[in-house]
């Protein structure tokens, strides 16, 4: 498996776990897992961002406004959703904007 297939199924097993946690009746051990899951990828995209900031930045910005709204830190998680936004827009990642607006 490539890294940067590696990357994005961290990045996607991430925002799912934080979507299962939402719509369940979130326990200790669920989040657990979200923030194990959160951990691993936002430590992998960061260092992966560092060197193709136009790749990874937006996925940053996106996992960062989850954990951040996850902790009820609304006004920061918006901010974190707009640059995700405006990330993934200018340099054309249609879907992942798309998923940034959505979330938003």
């Amino acid at each position: 498996l490539g890294s940067h297939n590696r990357l994005t199924i961290l990045f996607y097993a991430a925002l799912n776990a934080f979507r299962g946690f939402k719509n369940s009746n979130g326990n200790g051990s669920k989040f657990a897992m979200v923030k194990t899951l959160y951990k691993n990828a936002i430590s992998a995209l960061r260092s992966s961002a560092e060197l193709s900031s136009s790749s990874f930045s937006n996925k940053v910005y996106l996992l960062e406004a989850e954990m951040l709204a996850f902790e009820r830190k609304h006004q920061k998680a918006k901010a974190a959703y707009a640059a995700a936004i405006t990330s993934s827009e200018s340099v054309g990642y249609v879907h992942e904007h798309g998923l940034a607006c959505e979330l938003a």
